[in-house]
C-alpha cells in the first residue's frame, strides 16, 4: 500500500470513526445530564469503540473481528505499534463496565450509573481520542 492509499484510509478513519465518536460523546453527556442512563451507557460505549476503531484504521491495523469491544482493539494497537495508551486503572474498569453492560442492552437487567461515571467518560475520551492519528506509514 502506498502513502496515498494510507492517507485516504486515514481520512476515512477520521470522518467515519473519530468524528462520529465525537457526536456519540456529546450524546452520552446529554443523556447523562438528562438521567437517560441506558442511552448514556450505550453512547459511551459507541464513542470509545469508534475511537479505538479509528486508531486501528488510521494505523492500517486490521480489526474487523473486534466487534463492540474496546479493550481488544487497544491491546491490538499497543502490540502492533509498541505504543502504550497508558490507560489508567479507573478508565480500564469503566471500559470493562461498558463492555459488560453491552451484553444486557435490551433491558434484561437494570442499568445504573454512578455520579462519577461522567468524569470517567471524560477521562476515557481524553486518554483514548488523542491516539486517533497515524503513527507510521511503514506497514
Amino acid at each position: 500500500m502506498d502513502i496515498k492509499d494510507s492517507q485516504a484510509l486515514y481520512e476515512v478513519a477520521i470522518r467515519c470513526f473519530r468524528d462520529t465518536a465525537d457526536q456519540d460523546y456529546i450524546h452520552a453527556r446529554l443523556a447523562y445530564r438528562n438521567n437517560l442512563t441506558p442511552q448514556f451507557l450505550w453512547s459511551s460505549l459507541h464513542c470509545l469503540e469508534k475511537y479505538s476503531k479509528c486508531i486501528l484504521l488510521a494505523n492500517l491495523i486490521k480489526g474487523k473481528e473486534i466487534s463492540h469491544n474496546i479493550s481488544p482493539a487497544i491491546n491490538k494497537f499497543e502490540k502492533h505499534t509498541n505504543v502504550s495508551l497508558n490507560i489508567s486503572d479507573d478508565v480500564s474498569d469503566f471500559i470493562n463496565k461498558l463492555e459488560e453492560r453491552a451484553k444486557y442492552r435490551y433491558l434484561t437487567v437494570s442499568n445504573m450509573s454512578f455520579g462519577y461515571d461522567i468524569f470517567l467518560l471524560d477521562k476515557s475520551v481524553h486518554q483514548i481520542r488523542r491516539y486517533c492519528q497515524q503513527f507510521s506509514f511503514d506497514k
